[in-house]
């Protein structure tokens, strides 16, 4: 964007719209909630020089190699290797002050979410609702991140308004 001249950057809905575990979860405008971020954007990059990355880079691979995409293969991958990175790190992270911090600002609509997809029955019952919470912090300090950089190129990033949520949201079950 900044290459070119360009001064702002909309970006679709990102919210998270998971509620079935199928490719139709991949409509933007039918969000799980107004405020939780979808983990299919979470970057496993920055976690490259971890034992159990490049098994998770290598299958990857194999899914951007295919022709179209595969949602629900793609959608199991990052669920794994979330699963794994919980496991490395997760324990350690979520007893962090700023992970605390992140979780007390935001209790109003984290609370309800992670409750809800820790019940939900499309998850592994092992994903408890300490594990949402910590991808939902993990995604919004990526997308800080992001903000910062495009801060520093000039580039405004304008998100766009989670205006189409399911009926059976979060959102709409707990406002």
């Amino acid at each position: 964007a900044s290459g070119v001249g360009m001064k702002f950057l909309q970006i679709l809905p990102v919210n998270d719209t998971t509620s079935d575990g199928s490719w139709r979860d991949s409509y933007p405008y039918n969000a799980r909630s107004v405020f939780a971020l979808h983990p299919i954007y979470l970057d496993p990059v920055p976690w490259s020089d971890k034992p159990f990355y490049a098994e998770y880079a290598r299958r990857g691979a194999q899914l951007e190699a295919l022709p179209e995409m595969d949602y629900e293969a793609t959608m199991r991958l990052k669920f794994d290797f979330l699963d794994a990175l919980y496991a490395h790190c997760g324990r350690s992270i979520i007893r962090r002050k700023d992970f605390r911090k992140f979780c007390s600002d935001n209790a109003y609509w984290l609370s309800p979410y992670s409750r809800s997809c820790a019940s939900a029955t499309l998850y592994d019952r092992r994903r408890t609702e300490h594990f949402f919470a910590f991808v939902q912090y993990l995604l919004h300090r990526q997308l800080q991140d992001v903000h910062r950089h495009f801060r520093q190129l000039r580039v405004v990033l304008k998100g766009d308004i989670p205006i189409g949520v399911s009926p059976d949201s979060v959102s709409v079950r707990t406002f």
